[in-house]
């Protein structure tokens, strides 16, 4: 990006805590746009690379671990429970 001066760069995404920008290689902080909540950056003046990328916070590996937990919790009562009721007979 090249702009003559300094600029707020109006991000269409939403401020969450897990994105991370960097501005010519720098991080820099990111502010929530007053009623829409939309990710702003303020960009240095002249030439500038801005990279924004989401990064993986404790909630969503606690997340993905519940979910992965609660799937083999389920295939293993199932395959048990097809086990137990192949034995018996009505």
């Amino acid at each position: 990006m090249t702009v003559p001066a300094p600029v707020l760069l109006y991000v269409r995404l939403l401020n969450y805590a897990a994105w991370r920008v960097h501005v010519n290689g720098n991080l820099v902080e990111t502010e929530p746009r007053d009623v829409t909540g939309q990710l702003t950056v303020l960009g240095p003046g002249g030439s500038s690379r801005v990279r924004l990328w989401f990064a993986r916070k404790p909630d969503r590996s606690l997340g993905w671990t519940l979910s992965a937990t609660s799937a083999v919790i389920l295939l293993w009562s199932s395959f048990f429970r097809r086990k137990l009721g192949s034995g018996t007979s009505c």
